[in-house]
């Protein structure tokens, strides 16, 4: 549909102008009322198809402009607000509704464990980072905020949730399991590290948590996670009985894992590794956020 609009008048010459001159706003063509787009597109794009006439007749598309955009109707589907203007300041607008045919919803990334001191409970937000195929880094704009909004920061495992929103009003609600620790208790337990710690795959896909296991470190020692052997192999070595050189290790049936993913289902699920020091009795966990996308 076409929607015109006359621009007022304002003082006595434009009024005159209104008199002697035409009035009627430009006529804006389209050849679909709708448009798929990339998200790399400009504007150009949006505007692919459409035509403007001015009231004698001319072409005038040059004045054609993307006047604004609307947030999204559902993920990657908008309304934006096209403008025509003619060499009398007459104007025009139409809707036009555009899809795009490549977005995706910003995606979390997390630089390690989600977890923090109880003294430094900000230091969560160092962890986070955020991308988004329309506005690029949103990392400035998220926000962790506790399920239970009375809940004050102390030692423990808590149901949190990562929000962040972009430009075209997607908004990314991530629940996440989050670990407080007491720092001069931290030194003694031992930590396991991952390759990721959240991962996006589709419905249905095969998830092993095995295939994010790193390493375990107990007692400032290293143990490098080996698939082929099913170990955590320390860099350093011992004699066995028979006076070969063996590296120490952590057999991966010392390793509990928790699988609580399910991918046939969308949604966002966990696998909790976790591993005791026999020696401090100290147990180190670490989570896995695995999001199920259709």
């Amino acid at each position: 549909m076409i929607f015109v609009l006359a621009v007022a008048a304002y003082g006595g010459v434009t009024v005159y102008q209104a008199y002697t001159e035409d009035s009627s706003g430009p006529t804006i063509t389209m050849d679909s009322s709708e448009v798929t787009v990339s998200v790399a597109d400009d504007d150009s794009a949006i505007l692919e198809g459409v035509t403007v006439q001015d009231a004698d007749g001319n072409y005038i598309s040059s004045n054609l402009v993307v006047e604004s955009k609307g947030n999204f109707i559902t993920p990657g589907v908008r309304d934006v607000t096209i403008a025509a203007f003619d060499s009398n300041n007459n104007v025009t607008k139409a809707t036009r509704r555009v899809t795009y045919s490549d977005y995706n919803s910003p995606t979390v990334s997390l630089s390690g464990s989600f977890a923090a001191s109880v003294s430094d409970s900000s230091a969560l937000l160092d962890i986070i980072t955020v991308t988004d195929c329309l506005d690029g880094d949103l990392t400035g704009q998220v926000q962790v905020v506790f399920e239970d909004t009375s809940q004050s920061v102390e030692a423990g495992e808590f149901p949190m949730h990562i929000q962040v929103s972009n430009s075209a009003g997607d908004t990314v609600d991530l629940p996440v399991t989050v670990r407080f620790y007491n720092a001069s208790e931290e030194a003694y337990t031992p930590q396991i590290t991952l390759t990721d710690y959240i991962i996006y795959v589709k419905e249905g896909a095969k998830v092993d948590p095995e295939d994010y296991l790193d390493t375990i470190t107990v007692d400032n020692e290293i143990y490098t996670w080996y698939s082929e052997s099913e170990k955590f192999l320390s860099e350093e070595t011992m004699t066995d009985a028979y006076g070969e050189a063996v590296h120490e290790s952590i057999p991966l049936s010392d390793v509990s894992i928790d699988d609580q993913i399910d991918t046939s289902e969308p949604g966002t699920y966990e696998a909790v590794y976790s591993y005791t020091d026999e020696g401090s009795e100290m147990t180190g966990k670490v989570r896995l956020i695995v999001v199920v996308e259709e």
